[in-house]
């Protein structure tokens, strides 16, 4: 038997075409459906605070910088600047001369200093006066009562009346008879030269004694829109403006007067600042010995040195002192008391030392951090000199406690201050944040790396296993959701 030929399949364009709907049909829900599954789930994670654990947003205190340098002399030692904006007046002292804590060194000029003080007065006065009178203005301000400024309509009596006779043309023109109130608008003036009418506009008085009179005729040329004209000098006519303020301008006028009485509120605040200055550098005007000790250098009062070189020193009788910087920022938090540890670089001895004076005159002398800020000199003793010898290259570090555990370095930018003190954007177990308080410190790098004064020690507070946030922007408030997934904008 002979098999039969296969018959080739046909295709129904219709089946063809409705096939070819279902398919794209069904892809568009599924790509659709992706979309809006990753729109949502885009929008959650751009909702969320990231956080990530602090042992991996910073690093241990222990290998953090904060490291200073100096060079080990023998003694305690007072190292007096002279300030640049004074002048040295009389010397008491000469150099290898012994002296006795409270003994006077030298004196600045009393007088530059009296009139410096004198100045600083007169400044406070003008300014706390010139934010009186801003206080006052803007409690008149503030007691204003708004009104609302509605569109003017003129009154009655003040209308063109009905005229008494008159068709309008040359021969018979409108005829009114007004009064020295009378305003007519410009409406009626533009209105009868359009319409190539004449008006006669009489005035009179109560009596009914002519006044004058304004012939309008076609030839009279338009005026602007919207505005009044007063018959008896034929001149434009200015509404009256209502008394009293709209809330707007109320308001406009209130914050205006509060940012005049915020800047000068500063004004005064500056004022009042400098002048304590000038009243101390009055009652510092003898400077005295801190302590018992020999006087090693001292300048002369006509060429005082400059560059940040001490006018004068006191070197005391015994023990090892070291001498750094900080920076202008750091000065306000070093203090007396305050403790670092010291390494000797050539013999590895270490012992920790003790902050025993802040000099108050900035320095040049051995730059830490930028240029362009101030530094300030401070002085170290030695608590056991053994081991140490004058002359020895040292580095000074922050003082660790031992016993306060794990510490870590982070980034200034995440630590937020207010009046209530240091905190901290944490996860606080539920996945939402919390305002969490910290003590910390402030540290700065050697050899001028300016992100180091950007960093700070954690002393309390958290612990390398919280989840830390950004505290700024929308998502770093307290009760935001939080999450370890960075989004895009996280990553960048």
């Amino acid at each position: 038997m002979s098999r039969k030929p296969k018959q080739p399949k046909t295709t129904d364009p219709v089946r063809r075409k409705k096939r070819r709907r279902i398919v794209l049909l069904v892809l568009a829900v599924i790509l659709a459906t992706g979309i809006t599954v990753g729109l949502v789930a885009l929008r959650s994670s751009m909702s969320r605070a990231y956080v990530r654990p602090l042992n991996e947003l910073g690093y241990p205190a222990k290998s953090a910088g904060g490291e200073r340098s100096g060079a080990v002399s023998e003694g305690e030692q007072q190292r007096e600047i002279v300030d640049s904006e004074n002048t040295v007046a009389e010397v008491f002292v000469k150099k290898g001369q012994t002296v006795k804590a409270g003994d006077k060194l030298f004196a600045y000029d009393a007088d530059l200093l009296q009139l410096a003080v004198d100045n600083g007065v007169l400044a406070v006065n003008i300014a706390s006066n010139s934010l009186q009178l801003a206080q006052q203005r803007l409690t008149e301000y503030e007691s204003l009562k708004p009104v609302e400024k509605t569109s003017f309509s003129l009154p009655d009596n003040w209308k063109l009346p009905a005229p008494m006779s008159g068709d309008g043309s040359a021969k018979k023109p409108y005829r009114y008879l007004c009064t020295p109130e009378t305003v007519v608008t410009a409406a009626q003036l533009n209105g009868w030269a359009k319409q190539g009418k004449t008006a006669v506009l009489v005035v009179v008085d109560a009596k009914g004694k002519t006044l004058g009179e304004w012939t309008v005729d076609p030839t009279f040329p338009p005026v602007e829109e919207g505005t009044y004209w007063s018959v008896i000098d034929q001149s434009e006519w200015f509404p009256p403006e209502p008394e009293g303020v709209t809330p707007a301008e109320k308001a406009k006028l209130v914050a205006d007067q509060r940012l005049t009485v915020s800047k000068l509120e500063n004004e005064v605040a500056t004022a009042q600042l400098e002048l304590e200055i000038a009243r101390k550098k009055l009652e510092g005007a003898a400077v005295t010995a801190k302590m018992d000790g020999t006087v090693t250098a001292v300048g002369d009062p006509l060429a005082p040195p400059a560059d940040g070189e001490p006018f004068c020193v006191v070197t005391g009788f015994g023990g090892m002192v070291v001498q750094g910087t900080v920076s202008e920022d750091e000065r306000a938090s070093l203090k007396i008391g305050d403790k670092f540890t010291v390494t000797d670089y050539l013999t590895d001895s270490r012992t920790t030392a003790a902050v025993v004076s802040v000099d108050d005159v900035p320095t040049t002398v051995g730059y830490e951090g930028m240029m362009n800020l101030s530094y300030y000199a401070f002085t170290v003793a030695l608590d056991d000199p053994d081991g140490f010898a004058v002359g020895d290259e040292v580095g000074l570090h922050p003082y660790l406690d031992p016993k306060a555990g794990d510490l870590f370095v982070v980034p200034s930018i995440y630590v937020r201050s207010d009046d209530k003190g240091s905190y901290m954007m944490v996860d606080d177990g539920s996945g939402r944040l919390e305002r969490r308080s910290v003590t910390c410190r402030k540290i700065t790098n050697d050899g001028g790396d300016y992100y180091g004064a950007s960093e700070v020690i954690l002393l309390t507070g958290v612990t390398g296993d919280d989840l830390i946030a950004f505290p700024y922007g929308s998502k770093g408030r307290a009760g935001t959701r939080t999450t370890e997934r960075p989004s895009l904008l996280d990553e960048f």
